[in-house]
């Protein structure tokens, strides 16, 4: 199972992305071709986080909750999110639908980034760039998905 995570800003700026998968080996064979396979389906992950944004600002303004369980759906993926009383937007792409495990990874990594904005090293809605924070939510990724 492969998952797409990506945390969106207030002017619809990625601030952090993260690829996940359970499975971490590529056979030497057709190592180029994977690679070119997964250039591209990362731009299609981040074009389809990017339209989903439009659906999850219309559900944000409509309910009290935070974490809305697969919004939309694109060919095998669903398309979770999480809203920040910030209003920075957790999305998620995903194949199978592990809602608790997901919505607790949204929490986490909420709670992650609530103490990275206390850094004063860090400016609240620009790119994440510590090693830190990735290997964190990979450690939560790995804990819940």
């Amino acid at each position: 199972m492969s998952y797409y995570f990506v945390m969106v800003g207030h002017e619809d700026n990625p601030i952090f992305e993260l690829e996940y998968s359970r499975v971490h080996h590529i056979s030497t064979l057709d190592k180029q071709s994977a690679m070119q396979k997964k250039d591209d389906q990362l731009h299609l992950h981040q074009f389809t986080a990017h339209a989903s944004l439009d659906i999850i600002d219309e559900n944000k303004w409509t309910s009290n909750n935070l974490y809305f369980k697969s919004l939309d759906r694109f060919n095998e993926y669903y398309i979770s999110a999480f809203v920040t009383p910030s209003q920075i937007r957790f999305v998620m792409l995903h194949q199978d639908r592990n809602d608790d495990g997901i919505k607790n990874l949204f929490h986490d990594v909420f709670e992650l980034y609530t103490k990275l904005s206390l850094n004063p090293f860090y400016t609240p809605g620009t790119k994440i760039n510590f090693q830190s924070f990735l290997q964190r939510v990979n450690t939560l990724c790995k804990k819940y998905l």
